[in-house]
């Protein structure tokens, strides 16, 4: 048949149909195997996916050279002249599968945030330590996890699973631009970090290491900062920043909101004249040791002042 030559034998083509919202259906009219899943049948008309398809199809036939044919003037409705017998049922079971969509979107969003809120409060455990001394941030991210990563990917997983037999969808089929759709795919693949290594870095290659957690406002990180700091820092008008391109933080946005967990580097600066070295408390400067000279700056951490791992710990 035509369709056999032109649809049919393509299964990308099958495929694109599918998540326009056809399914398999037996024949009626031919018996045996023969009739088995060998058509297919469009029982509910989502008006949101056949335009998004139609999109699609006119990208590519574009890509290709081909003139695409404009969508049907006026509200674009294929099952109109079965109104009689359909009924509304495609119009609610529309405005359900949209309405589903945005219920996951919110109640993902909602699981996130209630992660965040609920975990459980973390000690500071200040360590400091020369910028070229420390150890990598990502090994330190690692042993403060409190999670297994493989019950983030489960989760991803799972919610993946449930955009696609929910809405039909899938993320291979890049043509279909729908907000809910994208934004739910987007939140599958968000990991939920509960804590944040934060590293601040001074002006004098000091480093101040702590943690925080992850829904912690920086507000309430840099008052919790302060008295780590030596006085001059602290009657200075201070603040903390990411560089390059400079980015400096908001009070009352959150540390995953900033996107510095699970672990970041940010540096120590000054509204005002800089204070001088040193910028830590005096506690933490003896926790320090002599400033490796420029020509031991990759010295190992066996040659570091005592504490743990090279890393000074109080």
């Amino acid at each position: 048949t035509t369709f056999d030559a032109k649809v049919g034998r393509h299964k990308v083509a099958l495929d694109f149909l599918r998540c326009a919202g056809f399914v398999d259906a037996d024949d009626p009219e031919t018996p045996g195997k023969a009739g088995k899943g060998s058509l297919m049948v469009m029982q509910v008309a989502y008006i949101v996916r056949l335009t998004d398809a139609h999109h699609a199809l006119a990208d590519a036939s574009r890509t290709c050279g081909y003139a695409a044919p404009v969508l049907p003037a006026g509200s674009f409705n294929p099952y109109q002249e079965n109104r009689l017998t359909g009924g509304s049922a495609a119009g609610h079971e529309w405005r359900g599968e949209a309405e589903q969509l945005r219920d996951e979107v919110k109640k993902r969003e909602q699981e996130l945030r209630d992660k965040l809120q609920s975990a459980t409060p973390v000690d500071l455990q200040p360590k400091v330590f020369w910028l070229s001394a420390g150890r990598r941030l990502e090994d330190v991210v690692k042993e403060t996890a409190t999670y297994p990563e493989e019950n983030l990917a489960e989760d991803a997983a799972l919610l993946q699973s449930t955009l696609e037999s929910s809405s039909g969808y899938s993320t291979g089929l890049h043509g279909f631009q729908n907000a809910d759709k994208a934004r739910l795919v987007e939140l599958s693949r968000i990991e939920v970090h509960e804590r944040c290594v934060l590293r601040v870095i001074c002006p004098d290659k000091s480093v101040l290491q702590v943690n925080f957690l992850a829904s912690e406002h920086i507000e309430t990180v840099m008052q919790r900062l302060g008295p780590l700091f030596s006085k001059s820092v602290q009657d200075s008008g201070w603040y903390l920043y990411q560089s390059p391109p400079l980015k400096r933080f908001k009070l009352r946005e959150t540390l995953s909101a900033a996107g510095l967990t699970p672990g970041a580097n940010v540096y120590l600066g000054f509204s005002g004249k800089r204070p001088s070295s040193p910028y830590l408390v005096d506690r933490l400067v003896r926790q320090l040791g002599p400033l490796p000279s420029e020509d031991h700056r990759g010295i190992s951490i066996s040659q570091q002042p005592a504490g743990t791992d090279g890393d000074a710990q109080l």
